[in-house]
């Protein structure tokens, strides 16, 4: 026979644990494997080993449970490490992803300064063709103007000569007969 307290040290367990072991085992069973002398609780041989079995069952379900537990963070380690793979690879992916953007972007700028630069070589285009129109229709206009003034100086001269002729012809043909 053991005492409890003794019995906790040898499994290696609190008292308290003890005693709970011992309110699970079956009440009627609980008065056989338990004696108390002198307030001193006492645990019978029987007791001892119904407890040492119990106790060798709990061991043996912590281990496995350690064993899961160990199974457990090797898997979540395992995914830990996929994902710091992922995390790795996405993070390469983004890096690269960001020097084609710098690189479109650049190219783009490129393209935009081209553009303005052919824009502004339009419009320096389109002056220039519209100061030769403005100079060819100067040049056109001018033997134009000339043309008219001498049209109209002509049919001046025309007309005055046509005026006086009149009255010659008129003279004339009164003494013509």
């Amino acid at each position: 026979m053991k005492t409890v307290a003794e019995l906790a040290k040898e499994m290696n367990v609190a008292v308290q644990t003890v005693y709970r072991r011992i309110n699970k085992i079956d009440a009627g069973l609980a008065e056989k494997i338990t004696v108390k002398i002198n307030g001193v609780t006492y645990v019978t041989d029987a007791g001892v080993q119904a407890l040492t079995e119990i106790s060798a069952d709990v061991k043996q379900q912590l281990n496995s449970v350690k064993q899961e537990e160990g199974i457990v963070k090797q898997a979540e380690s395992d995914v830990k490490l996929e994902l710091n793979d992922e995390v790795v690879y996405l993070r390469e992916q983004n890096r690269l992803l960001q020097e084609e953007l710098v690189k479109a972007m650049e190219h783009s700028r490129d393209q935009s300064d081209r553009i303005v630069t052919l824009a502004e070589q339009l419009a320096e285009l389109i002056r220039n063709n519209q100061m030769l129109l403005g100079a060819e229709q100067r040049r056109t206009l001018i033997p134009n103007e000339i043309q008219e003034q001498g049209r109209s100086y002509i049919n001046s001269v025309v007309q005055e000569q046509n005026a006086v002729e009149p009255k010659k012809s008129w003279f004339l043909k009164l003494f013509k007969r």
